[in-house]
């Protein structure tokens, strides 16, 4: 046997194996790179998400802030020289929230033929928060209609490592006792989009309304309790209060 023709044949057995080795090295390394730059994409995207729903939560904010209303709209007045006439941002919903009540006791028909009808009571709500936005939507309309695409915006993320239900509670952690109580009527009051679009509905998937004191709610004219068209019609549910013992 050729000693030479061996020798030949091994360098390129060597040589075979050495550019195998190195394909396998520039590919694992080639995948790496792959999995370390869509990892790095996946975070910015997700960054870029959460980077929006900070903003728009801060936006939130500062419609909150403009809403502006005056003590004596809602029967109240300090009696005392320079008081303050007006008042705004959270407390402002307080008196928003009395206005409403108003509305609703005054509406006429406080006899019903059937007071077990959830539709006529539904209607009375509906048309006491109707005269409430005839004085007041051009305050609370864009607030609420940022409010809600704030949620739709956290309910459409896909992202798997993103948690919605984190930033469902800091919405809800942003919103005052009256504020709550406001959004819940808003909510029963428009009903203008698709099905599963609508507010009412979005407020259910998300659980928004969770922290509704529901004794507050406005007491009906009939026998048909405000809770239960929340619970029964659509879908809501409540958190329970803790109980603390020593």
């Amino acid at each position: 046997m050729d000693i030479g023709y061996i020798s030949f044949k091994s360098e390129i057995s060597i040589d075979s194996l050495i550019l195998a080795i190195t394909g396998v090295i520039l590919f694992v390394t080639a995948w790496i790179m792959k999995k370390g730059n869509d990892e790095n994409a996946r975070l910015n995207r997700l960054q870029a998400v959460e980077n929006t729903i900070l903003k728009q939560l801060e936006f939130h904010y500062n419609l909150l802030s403009r809403i502006k209303v005056n003590y004596g709209s809602a029967g109240r007045g300090f009696g005392y020289p320079n008081a303050p006439s007006d008042t705004n941002g959270q407390e402002a919903f307080e008196l928003l929230y009395e206005i409403l009540k108003g509305n609703y006791e005054r509406m006429p028909g406080n006899t019903y033929q059937n007071k077990l009808d959830m539709n006529a009571e539904e209607r009375r709500i509906k048309d006491a928060f109707t005269q409430l936005y005839m004085e007041y939507g051009s305050l609370i309309g864009n607030y609420f209609k940022n409010l809600y695409l704030l949620v739709k915006y956290v309910q459409g993320v896909k992202y798997k490592a993103f948690d919605k239900n984190y930033y469902i509670d800091l919405i809800k952690s942003q919103l005052s006792k009256y504020e709550i109580l406001l959004l819940a009527y808003d909510c029963i009051w428009i009903q203008d989009k698709s099905q599963g679009e609508n507010f009412i509905e979005l407020a259910a998937h998300s659980n928004l309304l969770s922290a509704l004191e529901t004794d507050q709610l406005i007491t009906s004219v009939s026998e048909i309790k405000h809770v239960d068209i929340f619970k029964n019609r659509y879908g809501i549910s409540f958190r329970k209060p803790k109980e603390f013992t020593n």
